[in-house]
């Protein structure tokens, strides 16, 4: 059982996790970057809350969907548990809160589009 438990974290880990976070990372800090009055410490922010969120909802959409009937379903409420976590940590954070569920839903849909397509 220690193999399959092995070869189970080296998949979780290697193949899903790290890649995933990287292209999230890389992919939310350049729509941050471009986002209309934004600066280094919400940038910042950005990378912290997405090493928070990220490798929990891969986490969870690695091992959850196995039990789920309906994957679209699945996704809608990961993505808006998602979105609304950040958002709620955005609007605490962010130095100018112009709105942070517009800045959070503008992120996770360019995220989640751009690795869809990826």
């Amino acid at each position: 059982m220690d193999v399959f438990d092995n070869a189970l974290f080296q998949v979780l880990v290697l193949h899903t996790l790290i890649p995933c976070f990287c292209t999230t990372e890389l992919i939310e800090c350049t729509a941050a970057l471009i986002y209309p009055k934004r600066n280094r410490h919400d940038l910042i922010l950005v990378f912290l809350v997405n090493l928070a969120t990220n490798p929990a909802a891969v986490f969870l959409n690695f091992l959850l969907p196995l039990r789920i009937w309906h994957p679209v379903l699945w996704v809608v409420f990961l993505e808006g548990v998602i979105w609304l976590v950040e958002a709620g940590i955005y609007q605490c954070c962010l130095y100018q809160k112009r709105n942070p569920f517009l800045f959070s839903f503008v992120l996770n849909a360019a995220s989640y589009g751009i690795g869809w397509l990826i």
